[in-house]
């Protein structure tokens, strides 16, 4: 399924995840090993400001004692690759002096890329993947739109759950369900920093993922996961927000 074009679509962050069969070995060698194979694309290496828990598993702790989690970026097209030893994420995060997101073809290519620059640097080791999820975040900013009009004006009438009124101020939706993946919607009210002052509205919040046998690089399921958003994303936002945020129908 092609990627859905937005004109002005209010996205913050996309995020593919692959969770590894068997944790990697990493030391501050292997790690500038792989930056001297990816320095070409992405000028920085630095510690990621945080560990995060792999899908499907759960707390890092379950696979080391000690987590290391290591950052790229400086990408031309503002992507960050994360490596750690359970767990290798490509994503871009939209800045306000930033590149516009460059598309999932672009992600994607770079992700698999990298994973062939990992497995060059750990020739021993079967770097191997069993979990994947993707993640789309978009960021409502309330304005002079209230917070009791968010989920009428945005969102499609099957967001809304039948027990909650119309005119409410609404705080947050968190739902997951499986069709073929795993697959969650969640929107709540927080912030979002793209430039030097928060914005402050609603996170709208869209996920996939799925656990497989064991894959070198698993191509077809992360494009699998994508093409699900896709999905999902028309059928919770509304003909409004279609409009207001430029979506351009495919011709048939």
């Amino acid at each position: 399924m092609p990627s859905l074009e937005f004109a002005n679509l209010p996205l913050v962050e996309v995020a593919v995840r692959l969770a590894l069969a068997e944790p990697l070995p990493l030391s501050l060698a292997r790690l500038a090993d792989l930056f001297g194979r990816v320095r070409e694309r992405f000028s920085l290496m630095d510690d990621a400001p945080n560990v995060e828990a792999s899908p499907g598993r759960g707390d890092i702790s379950v696979h080391l004692r000690r987590a290391t989690a290591v950052r790229y970026e400086g990408h031309a097209q503002g992507l960050v690759l994360t490596v750690q030893p359970a767990l290798v994420v490509m994503r871009w995060l939209a800045s306000a002096r930033g590149p516009a997101y460059p598309r999932f073809s672009a992600l994607e290519d770079e992700l698999w890329r990298c994973v062939a620059d990992l497995e060059a640097v750990f020739p021993e080791s079967r770097v191997r993947f069993d979990v994947a999820n993707m993640t789309y975040l978009n960021f409502i900013e309330t304005g002079a739109t209230s917070v009791e009009e968010i989920i009428g004006r945005y969102f499609s009438d099957s967001v809304r759950p039948p027990a909650m009124p119309s005119d409410v101020r609404f705080h947050s939706i968190n739902l997951s369900w499986r069709k073929a993946v795993d697959l969650r919607l969640i929107v709540e009210r927080g912030e979002a920093y793209v430039g030097p002052e928060p914005m402050v509205g609603y996170r709208l919040v869209t996920v996939s993922g799925d656990a497989f046998t064991a894959e070198a690089r698993p191509q077809a399921k992360v494009r699998e996961l994508h093409d699900v958003l896709q999905e999902l994303f028309l059928a919770v936002i509304s003909d409004f927000a279609k409009k207001e945020w430029g979506y351009a129908r495919p011709s048939v």
